[in-house]
C-alpha cells in the first residue's frame, strides 16, 4: 500500500513539474520582442520554480514518514503499535518481479534525464528550462527617472544574488522530479535486495522489507538537501526582486 501511495505521489509531482515547465515557456520573453512588465514576468518564473518543488518536497516527506512509521511498526510492534500477527508475509517472488520492472522504468527515465542534460537535476550540462529565460533583462528606472539600466544575467539583483544564479546551476522543477525518480529507484533496489534475501536466505520478508524501507528513507531525506538549498536561493532572489520593485516605485 505504501508503494502504491509513493507511486501516486510521484506521478502527481511529475505532472505538476511538467505543467510548471510549460507555463515557464509561455512566460519567458520572446527574442526581439518588446518587454512588457519584465519584473512581473520574472516573479512569475521564480514562483513557478518554487511552488511545484515545494509541493514535491512536502509530499515526498509525508510518504517517507508514513513508510518509515510502517517499517518501525513492523520491527518494533510494541513501541510503534504495528506488526499485525495475522498479516501474511509479502510474496517475495511478486516483490522481486514488480520491483525489477519498476527499476527498468526508472533507468529509462534516468536515460531521458541524461539525454536532456539533467542527469542529476541540478548539475546537467544540457539546455536549461528556457534559454530565453536566461537572457531575461529587467529594465530599471533610476530614482531620477532619467533612463534605464538593463540588469542582465551577470548583474546583481541584490545581496549578491544574480538573476541567473539559479538557472546556471539547474532547474528546480527538474531537480524535484529527479529527486522523486532517485527515491523510487532506491525503493525498487531495496525491495529487490529484500526479496533476494527472502528467496535465498529464508529471511523474514516483512522485516527485510522494513529494514530496507528505513535505510531508503534516510537516504531520501539526505538527497533533499540540494533541493532545499535551491529553494532557499530562489526564495532569496524572489525577495530581492520584490525589494527592488519597491525601490523603483518609491
Amino acid at each position: 500500500m505504501a508503494d502504491c501511495a509513493a507511486m501516486f505521489v510521484d506521478a502527481a509531482s511529475y505532472g505538476l513539474n511538467l505543467w510548471a515547465e510549460r507555463k515557464k515557456a509561455v512566460c519567458a520573453p520572446v527574442d526581439g520582442a518588446a518587454q512588457v512588465d519584465p519584473i512581473g514576468r520574472r516573479r512569475s518564473l521564480l514562483l513557478l520554480e518554487i511552488v511545484p518543488p515545494l509541493f514535491s518536497v512536502a509530499t515526498l516527506l509525508v510518504v517517507t514518514a508514513l513508510v518509515s512509521k510502517e517499517a518501525l511498526g513492523t520491527l518494533f510492534p510494541d513501541a510503534f503499535g504495528g506488526g499485525d500477527p495475522e498479516e501474511e508475509d509479502p510474496d517475495a517472488l511478486i516483490m522481486l518481479l514488480f520491483s525489477v520492472a519498476n527499476l527498468v522504468l526508472d533507468f529509462i527515465n534516468v536515460f531521458f534525464f541524461a539525454r536532456a542534460g539533467y542527469l542529476f537535476g541540478f548539475m546537467g550540462n544540457g539546455p536549461l528550462s528556457s534559454s530565453r529565460e536566461n537572457s531575461l533583462s529587467i529594465p530599471l528606472i533610476d530614482s531620477g527617472g532619467s533612463g534605464e539600466e538593463d540588469i542582465t544575467r551577470e548583474n546583481e539583483l541584490g545581496d549578491g544574488v544574480t538573476s541567473s544564479s539559479i538557472r546556471t546551476k539547474g532547474n528546480l522543477n527538474m531537480c524535484s522530479a529527479y529527486t522523486h525518480l532517485f527515491a523510487d529507484t532506491l525503493r525498487s533496489s531495496a525491495v529487490i535486495l529484500a526479496a533476494l534475501l527472502v528467496l535465498f536466505y529464508n529471511v523474514d520478508g516483512a522485516q527485510a522489507d522494513a529494514v530496507a524501507a528505513l535505510a531508503v528513507s534516510l537516504i531520501i531525506i539526505l538527497s533533499l538537501v540540494p533541493l532545499f538549498k535551491g529553494l532557499f536561493n530562489t526564495s532569496r532572489e524572489l525577495l530581492n526582486l520584490s525589494h527592488h520593485e519597491d525601490e523603483i516605485l518609491s
